[in-house]
């Protein structure tokens, strides 16, 4: 669902980030992803107290930021 996906500083700008669409489909394409109910469940449980990012990512670094591959291998 990220149209940043982290390329780890191959890009054009040198950033850890393009913005882009999704590989091989149209520019507004989204990809429906089934989700096991049990996880649903952890993700509004999740939400409930601490809300999404205001571009509706999940999770954010500390400061708002997108988190890296780095920190989120961390978990």
């Amino acid at each position: 669902m990220s149209d940043h996906p982290e390329v780890g500083g191959w890009t054009d700008s040198g950033k850890s980030h393009d913005k882009r669409g999704l590989k091989h489909r149209a520019c507004k394409a989204v990809r429906a992803v089934p989700v096991p109910p049990v996880y649903v469940h952890i993700v509004r449980a999740h939400i409930a107290p601490f809300d999404v990012a205001p571009d509706g990512r999940l999770f954010q670094a500390v400061r708002g930021a997108r988190l890296t591959s780095n920190e989120n291998s961390e978990v």
